[in-house]
């Protein structure tokens, strides 16, 4: 599973060295963070991963700390920023900006810490989420351990619904995919019930029972509780990308109409479904 990334920016290595030091303390065991003395390794770094934090000095040759946080946010909206200076004065251009803090050097670790337990954006630790394979085999875990549902047909459900990327299925829908060329019954409709609560249940051991949405005759995911190679290889995160190869939900016939979209490159064009 992947661990939160932090990105630490400034031209002077010995502050870089040493913020970079506190950060790797504080910061989960897992975490990735990365440390670069000009903004374009920092743009760079940003453009492939999806950053959670980024510690910036404000004056730094090339391009002053707040432009690079503007440049930041553009590529990642949500990302927390923290100015690491030592200067007061830009204090009011930083807080219009809505940034998580504003330390001034030299930096203690208790003040990284404090600025990392009051971000703007908390960070949603993957542990929180539903982590979904869909290249390979299709395959749900929970903090690394495979999950393991009462019937095939379930998991094949959920894998259908990860497919659709939060747009509503219909109970039809689900249905003939299900179970292809078999006749319509109110049977099949009520067996589909029954696959949603196994789902459910089996979620709810987690505490993830709302991934699953039902809103009139159709199911859809809750987007923001899963994790997921396939929506991170559509939004262009290059270790998605690159552990792409020509394979998606095998053991689904119906998934081969996704495998032909990947292999036309048309993931710029994908949107995702918002409830």
């Amino acid at each position: 599973m992947m661990g939160m990334k932090y990105l630490i920016v400034d031209d002077e290595p010995l502050v870089l060295r040493d913020i970079g030091r506190m950060v790797k303390e504080i910061a989960p065991s897992d975490s990735e963070i990365f440390c670069a003395d000009n903004y374009e390794e920092a743009l760079e770094y940003a453009r492939q991963n999806e950053l959670y934090v980024a510690f910036l000095d404000i004056d730094m040759p090339g391009m002053t700390g707040l432009e690079l946080a503007k440049h930041l946010k553009d590529i990642r909206p949500d990302i927390n920023i923290v100015f690491v200076t030592a200067y007061s004065e830009y204090m009011g251009d930083a807080w219009d900006m809505y940034v998580s803090g504003y330390l001034l050097k030299p930096v203690q670790r208790k003040v990284i810490e404090r600025a990392l337990e009051h971000l703007r954006y908390p960070v949603r630790h993957e542990e929180d989420k539903l982590t979904i394979q869909c290249f390979g085999n299709f395959e749900c875990f929970y903090k690394g351990e495979p999950m393991k549902f009462e019937r095939l047909k379930s998991r094949e459900m959920l894998a259908y619904l990860v497919d659709r990327r939060g747009a509503k299925v219909s109970t039809n829908e689900i249905r003939t995919i299900l179970f292809e060329e078999e006749a319509d019954s109110m049977n099949k409709k009520s067996y589909i019930r029954t696959l949603a609560s196994d789902i459910r249940k089996t979620l709810g051991i987690c505490g993830l029972q709302d991934v699953l949405k039902h809103e009139r005759d159709g199911y859809y995911l809750n987007l923001s509780k899963v994790d997921c190679d396939y929506y991170r290889y559509l939004k262009g995160d290059i270790t998605a990308v690159n552990s792409y190869h020509g394979e998606y939900m095998i053991q689904y016939s119906w998934a081969e109409m996704t495998v032909g979209s990947l292999e036309s490159n048309e993931k710029q064009t994908i949107k995702f479904h918002v409830h």
